[in-house]
């Protein structure tokens, strides 16, 4: 449904984040937002190249799955966390993405924004429904 266009500007796309000063706002608005994920299973849609992936293991969850349908976004996040067997990090579009489990908590960072016609913003939603345990929540960070 949408191109990987991160594919060809994946680690100048990465450069360019990290040295913006709206990165530490969105940090802080994400920390304040997720709250309490301790020892909970979140699945990371749009993850790119693991950014809010790491941050929640910071916050001590116990384990992350990270889904972009760049490679090159996940190749980077592959790369930056080599050392930890609590993020993992898939391929794939979300709607083709294959079961991963039950999770606690969906995040959607800059994925609905994305979206070019209402119809999506709701196949999303059915979407994060069938990957969330009964008392799991979805969390989109930007305005559509």
């Amino acid at each position: 449904m949408a191109d990987a266009v991160y594919d060809k500007i994946g680690n100048k796309f990465e450069i360019a984040i990290n040295n913006i000063s709206e990165r530490l706002v969105e940090t802080k608005t994400f920390q304040k937002m997720v709250q309490n994920v301790s020892n909970k299973y979140v699945l990371g849609l749009a993850c790119g190249s693991g950014f809010f992936s790491q941050l929640l293991i910071q916050m001590n969850t116990k384990k992350v799955v990270g889904v972009d349908i760049s490679s090159e976004m996940i190749r980077l996040a592959r790369e930056k966390n080599k050392n930890t067997d609590r993020l993992s990090f898939q391929v794939y579009d979300i709607f083709d993405m294959p079961n991963l489990g039950l999770f606690d908590m969906v995040t959607v960072v800059w994925l609905l924004c994305y979206a070019k016609i209402r119809s999506y913003l709701l196949l999303c939603s059915l979407k994060f429904s069938t990957v969330l345990k009964k008392t799991g929540f979805s969390l989109d960070t930007h305005q559509v």
